[in-house]
């Protein structure tokens, strides 16, 4: 059957954000940027459909749960001066609102093997990288 897996990157706060993947694994599905720059009240939607296979065949029966990208960290910075790691250790300040954490998320269905995951950047975020600095 295969399933279809929508990622939404959404940046809800007053600041310009960029992230970087840092030491990204492209050994497993990529889906999405390792670099993203989204201004106030942007988003970025990204999708991964492996529904079908040609000829009929069907495909992987997964989900691709969040983060969409495998990577030890990224940096998000906040209009290019106040930055904050986001990593899956904690020898690194790891945010309340961890990008590569899933349960950072929010997960919907959209219908039978179909979810939408959506990751929301907002002011709280930016107040916790600049009290860190």
């Amino acid at each position: 059957m295969g399933h279809y897996d929508e990622f939404l990157i959404v940046n809800n706060s007053s600041h310009k954000i960029e992230y970087r993947a840092i030491n990204l694994n492209t050994t497993n599905t990529l889906v999405g940027d390792s670099l993203l720059i989204l201004a106030p009240t942007k988003s970025k939607f990204y999708c991964l459909d492996r529904r079908f296979k040609g000829g009929g065949e069907d495909k992987e029966d997964y989900a691709i749960y969040p983060p969409m990208i495998f990577a030890d960290s990224i940096i998000v910075c906040y209009d290019d001066t106040i930055c904050i790691t986001h990593a899956l250790n904690n020898t690194i300040t790891i945010p309340e609102n961890n990008f590569l954490y899933g349960t950072s998320w929010t997960t919907n269905s959209l219908g039978d093997r179909q979810l939408k995951h959506t990751f929301t950047f907002t002011d709280k975020d930016y107040q916790e990288a600049f009290d860190n600095q």
